[in-house]
């Protein structure tokens, strides 16, 4: 059907769902068998419409990105802002357009609250399998901006803005990077770090809060989940990070990257208090 008239893939629904946002919401192919014909399904609903995987849908996220919110709450629980209620950690995007103030949020009023680290993070295979579409469409995006050798030198000029909105709406999920870094099986930590869009998201300059502050002055597992993430952003290269050493780099990317880098290590650098 999405052959016979791809024009489908840009309507949208009553509550401003594109055909995108509802097959990311449909948990039956999560365990199906053949992973190749998912992804390929994906990619022919972005190239058929690639506002839909930048437009947030009912839910208020992209495509693929409700799973992995869910998972990021129900993993910190409920923090308490008020005698009227309690606000999940996802809600807090709607008091503020500040991932900073988003974050702080959080733990200003209770410390130990915010210190008191969840006492188990399982990867759940439809967060791994969220993590996997968003970087399969990633990947087509990355690829296709230097798919013709002959335009090299401007890797990122066709696509950046598309990839840099998908990397940015994960990345600005509260406490995204630590619950990655708190998963207590380290096998399925490497599964998400090998994913790219888990490689991108940890680099943005947009998850570094005082979360990481809490990690370092906490207790053992805490310090050694900060060291893992010292480790990682530390041995970042612009290979590792695509994932990729067949290629050859432009003075341009070479730039690009050790500017993300740098914005990076400079927004841990002042951090109060580190």
């Amino acid at each position: 059907m999405l052959k016979a008239k791809p024009e489908l893939a840009a309507v949208q629904d009553e509550f401003g769902d594109y055909p995108a946002h509802i097959f990311a919401r449909n948990d039956a192919f999560i365990f199906a068998q053949a992973d190749c014909d998912v992804e390929n399904f994906v990619i022919e609903l972005y190239e058929a419409c690639p506002e839909a995987f930048l437009t947030a849908g009912f839910s208020g996220q992209v495509p693929f990105a409700d799973g992995i919110v869910d998972w990021v709450d129900n993993c910190h629980q409920l923090y308490r802002k008020s005698a009227k209620g309690v606000f999940r950690v996802s809600e807090l995007k709607t008091l503020t357009k500040s991932t900073r103030v988003i974050n702080t949020l959080c733990i200003r009023a209770e410390v130990q609250k915010y210190t008191s680290l969840p006492k188990e993070v399982i990867l759940t295979p439809k967060v791994l399998y969220s993590f996997k579409m968003l970087s399969f469409v990633l990947d087509h995006i990355i690829q296709n901006s230097y798919h013709s050798i002959s335009n090299r030198r401007e890797f990122f000029l066709a696509s950046s803005k598309r990839k840099e909105h998908i990397i940015n709406n994960i990345a600005t999920i509260p406490f995204i990077v630590r619950t990655i870094l708190l998963i207590d099986n380290r096998e399925d930590i490497y599964k998400l770090i090998k994913l790219s869009i888990v490689r991108h998201i940890v680099m943005n300059k947009n998850t570094v809060d005082l979360w990481l502050l809490a990690l370092i002055s906490g207790d053992e597992r805490a310090q050694n989940c900060a060291a893992h993430y010292f480790c990682f952003v530390s041995r970042m290269t612009l290979e590792t990070l695509y994932c990729s050493d067949a290629v050859q780099w432009s003075s341009s990317d070479i730039t690009r990257f050790e500017y993300t880098r740098s914005e990076l290590y400079d927004g841990i650098g002042r951090l109060d208090g580190f």
